[in-house]
């Protein structure tokens, strides 16, 4: 079973979200948005992980990709395909669907450990539902989607940015970064002009949690898969 990663951007790989989609029984193909090729057509037919980057969800100037990937993701929303995005990919569903997401939005950015509260549509999830009512995460964003498409069920939030995390239909996306390692995490943040130092200890203080909760939403991920085939 194949699903598709679309990646906007190579300091945001899958890094440990593809063993953890593999050992699930996925096979993985990565398409470059940055890259100068277009999406493969058959791209439409994959269940689809849309991944984060440091580009502004409404910028079609400097992503010229997006317009594509918005065709890819109303053909998954209108054929049932499972799709899961992150950070940045949160932010191009919501946008994508009429959702309104704010650039540089300081007053909900987030950097490091963050604890996110499932609301009870969340904890009736079939995905997010078995990571746990409260669950730590990694957050590095400055971007924050403000208002929920229409038809879209906020699933979590976190004190700081109310938006963490929706489905519509077939798709869920989520504002923080399961697949992400507290190595990686101090890079991001040291990008930003944060502590990396800081940043990494105290994600290794939950690695133990952060691993849990991203192998278990991986795993679920892959089972909505083989489920829609």
């Amino acid at each position: 079973m194949r699903i598709t990663v679309l990646q906007p951007d190579s300091f945001a790989p899958m890094q440990r979200l593809g063993p953890w989609l593999e050992r699930a029984g996925a096979t993985l193909r990565t398409v470059d948005l940055s890259g100068e090729e277009p999406l493969p057509i058959d791209a439409s037919g994959d269940p689809l992980i849309l991944l984060g980057g440091r580009a502004n969800a409404l910028d079609t100037h400097a992503s010229p990709w997006l317009p594509a990937v918005h065709e890819l993701l109303r053909s998954a929303f209108e054929s049932g395909t499972p799709v899961l995005g992150i950070c940045l990919g949160h932010q191009i569903i919501a946008d994508c669907f009429g959702g309104e997401v704010s650039a540089g939005l300081a007053a909900q950015d987030e950097e490091g450990a963050t604890q996110v509260t499932l609301t009870d549509a969340g904890v009736d999830d079939p995905l997010l539902g078995p990571l746990g009512a409260t669950l730590m995460v990694e957050q590095s964003h400055h971007d924050a989607v403000v208002t929920l498409p229409p038809r879209a069920t906020l699933l979590a939030s976190s004190e700081r940015c109310p938006i963490q995390a929706m489905r519509l239909g077939s798709i869920v996306s989520v504002q923080f970064h399961p697949e992400c390692s507290p190595e990686v995490a101090g890079q991001w943040a040291a990008n930003g002009g944060h502590d990396d130092a800081a940043v990494e200890a105290e994600l290794l203080r939950h690695d133990d949690h952060l691993t849990l909760t991203g192998r278990i939403l991986a795993e679920g991920f892959v089972a909505a898969a083989r489920a829609w085939r």
